[in-house]
C-alpha cells in the first residue's frame, strides 16, 4: 500500500517547483516596476541574476529536503521494510530510488522557463 503513494511525487516536486518559480518571478517584476517608476534607467539584468540565483537556491534546498527526508524515511527510520526491496537498496543514496532522483533533477528545467520570462521594460 505504501508504494501507491510514490506516484505522487512527481506532482509534488512539480507543484513546489512551479511556486518556486512563480514566488520568485512575481517579486522580482515587481521590483523592476518599481525601479521604472521611480525613473531611474534599469537595464534588470542585475534583478534578472538575482532572479535566477534566488530560484536556484529555494530548488536546491527544496531538493536537499526532499532527498534527506527520503533517505530518513526509507533508509532509516522504515529501513527493515524498505531495504528488502532491491529499488531501495541498490540506489545511488539507499532509501532514495533512482527514479526519484530524476525527478529531483527535473524541478531544475524551471531556471530556464524563469530566465525566459519577461521582466517589465521601459516604454520607448
Amino acid at each position: 500500500m505504501g508504494f501507491y503513494r510514490a506516484r505522487y511525487i512527481p506532482e509534488a516536486l512539480a507543484g513546489s517547483a512551479v511556486l518556486i518559480l512563480l514566488l520568485n518571478w512575481l517579486y522580482y517584476r515587481r521590483k523592476a516596476a518599481k525601479v521604472l517608476a521611480r525613473g531611474v534607467d534599469c537595464d534588470c539584468s542585475s534583478l534578472r541574476r538575482s532572479a535566477l540565483w534566488s530560484t536556484f537556491i529555494g530548488l536546491a534546498m527544496m531538493a536537499a529536503a526532499f532527498v534527506f527526508l527520503e533517505w530518513l524515511n526509507h533508509g532509516v527510520v522504515h529501513a527493515a521494510h524498505f531495504m528488502l526491496n532491491p529499488e531501495f537498496a541498490t540506489a545511488m543514496i539507499p532509501g532514495v530510488p533512482n527514479g526519484h532522483l530524476g525527478y529531483v533533477a527535473l524541478t531544475f528545467l524551471a531556471l530556464p522557463v524563469l530566465a525566459m520570462l519577461p521582466l517589465p521594460q521601459k516604454s520607448r
